[in-house]
């Protein structure tokens, strides 16, 4: 799933539908906007069965993806020596699931070596219920890369002015009202 449509992103920019000489390369950028925002983020947003490896010696686990899906049921392994037997199982009513913010509390510290900890859950947004900020983030990432272009602009450290002299421009990826939307979504805790 794309954070945002080519349509969307061609509305945005006021690029009628029937010019699409630029079409492939605003699709390269969706794609690479996206992962941009992945990696600011410190998280997906599509939705994705997932078996993610911890580190022990909390009482917290900070998934990669969320909101958490109800079903299928989240699994949770607690094995120091990695074998994630079932008798590794923890049971459910040993921690609590923060379905939204994707951390998961034990009632207890759980595992005491690396990667003790294993999850298996389904997480992130299906496509028509990817919260509009992120959409509207990622239009306006794809708008302001495409208005660069390849010679820069925005993102170039400095120019030389006729008759002399240089402008410095401040170099920055995003948008100050796109980086307090993105803050808003960034993973807490835990790595990705």
């Amino acid at each position: 799933m794309a954070y945002c449509t080519l349509d969307e992103v061609k509305a945005y920019l006021d690029i009628k539908s029937t010019e699409t000489d630029k079409d492939d390369l605003i699709d390269t950028l969706i794609k690479s906007s996206q992962a941009f925002i992945n990696e600011y983020c410190n998280r997906t947003f599509e939705k994705e069965a997932l078996i993610e490896y911890h580190d022990g010696g909390s009482n917290k686990i900070f998934l990669n993806c969320y909101p958490i899906q109800t079903s299928p049921a989240i699994q949770v392994w607690d094995s120091w020596d990695r074998t994630y037997a079932s008798g590794d199982l923890v049971d459910s009513n040993d921690y609590f699931i923060d379905y939204d913010q994707g951390i998961i509390t034990f009632d207890y510290g759980v595992g005491g070596s690396p990667g003790a900890v294993k999850v298996s859950y389904t997480g992130g947004y299906k496509s028509y219920q990817l919260p509009t900020p992120i959409i509207q983030a990622c239009i306006e990432l794809v708008a302001r890369k495409f208005k660069e272009g390849p010679s820069g602009g925005l993102g170039v450290p400095s120019r030389a002015l006729p008759g002399g002299g240089n402008v410095t421009f401040v170099i920055d990826d995003l948008l100050p009202q796109t980086r307090i939307v993105l803050d808003s979504y960034r993973k807490v805790g835990g790595s990705r």
